[in-house]
């Protein structure tokens, strides 16, 4: 994500399968053995996902 973040607006045209892992009812498959980690993991990355978004959007074309 951070990679995605640091291109700006050359990384356009990954918004669509941003918004889909944003707008997903599913969790990402993530086994670290304990439920919780597992939700800790998955809110982590929908927080990456969502900077990832405002920041490539917000860059100037």
């Amino acid at each position: 994500m951070k990679a995605l973040a640091a291109m700006g607006p050359h990384a356009r045209p990954v918004i669509p399968v941003l918004d889909r892992l944003i707008t997903s009812r599913h969790r990402v498959a993530v086994y670290l053995g304990d439920a919780d980690a597992e939700m800790r993991a998955d809110d982590h990355l929908l927080q990456q996902a969502l900077a990832a978004r405002a920041q490539i959007t917000a860059a100037p074309i």
